[in-house]
């Protein structure tokens, strides 16, 4: 997409639509808890019972008394079961928000980049000034179209790589002043994002045990702020705005 205003626009849109899908999973996670907890100790009490009573299992223990001493009785196994089953739960659930949420924000950041790459070509020469050029095209193109080339070229490489290396960039072209920031209740804070994206890389790509989110839900809504963030960095130095004629388009090349 080489208009800027559009992809500006359209950026802004998806991320909005993806991050409202990932709340209307939480709230139905949310609201689903409670009855599927109910129903899980009840299915776990059945099981338990059959497990402690049922003369075929009694090969299965060696203190099968002290066992439901140390637990709580039946009671007590039944919870500690449900209990890790929910908990489990929770964490997987989490990790999918996360990668989702993540995901989101990646791509947001590598089109506002993009998106100041078409709007001022020239505020990239300090990124793209070391990248090796063919003599014979510097005999053959003007310096504008070698620029826009390698520019391109590096947009294409910034999306394989991390989501603190495309806001890095982000910030670098746009220079924001110290402390910016014209959303309430927000201030970018890039060692959260770099947590969150350590989690994020854990889950997907670690062996360790899978954790629940430090601030739980409120994590999600941080990098969904710090999206919004992003595009006010490229709205206060470019000028771009939404453009509502876009947002008719966006929506009518869906239906």
């Amino acid at each position: 997409m080489s208009d800027p205003r559009e992809l500006f626009t359209r950026t802004f849109l998806r991320m909005n639509e993806r991050f409202a899908n990932i709340y209307s999973l939480i709230r139905l996670a949310e609201l689903g808890l409670p009855v599927a907890t109910f129903m899980l100790h009840k299915e776990t009490s059945i099981f338990v019972k059959e497990l402690v009573f049922d003369p075929k299992n009694e090969n299965l223990f060696t203190d099968k008394a002290g066992l439901l001493k140390q637990l709580g009785g039946l009671d007590g196994l039944t919870n500690h079961m449900a209990g890790a089953q929910v908990e489990t739960f929770q964490k997987a659930i989490d990790a999918a928000f996360l990668v989702f949420a993540h995901s989101i924000l990646d791509d947001t950041a590598l089109e506002y980049c993009r998106v100041c790459s078409l709007v001022a070509p020239n505020d990239w020469e300090d990124v793209v000034i070391k990248k090796k050029v063919n003599v014979e095209e510097v005999k053959k193109k003007p310096y504008d179209a070698i620029l826009k080339e390698l520019i391109n070229e590096y947009i294409v490489e910034l999306d394989k790589k991390s989501l603190l290396d495309k806001v890095d960039n982000l910030f670098k072209i746009c220079r924001p002043p110290g402390g910016f920031s014209n959303m309430k209740n927000y201030s970018f804070d890039r060692g959260r994002i770099e947590a969150l994206d350590k989690m994020r890389h854990s889950i997907i790509h670690g062996d360790g045990p899978i954790i629940t989110l430090p601030n739980g839900k409120e994590d999600i809504w941080y990098m969904n702020q710090t999206g919004h963030h992003l595009m006010s960095l490229v709205n206060n130095k470019y000028d771009l705005r939404i453009d509502p004629n876009i947002i008719v388009k966006y929506y009518s090349d869906k239906h």
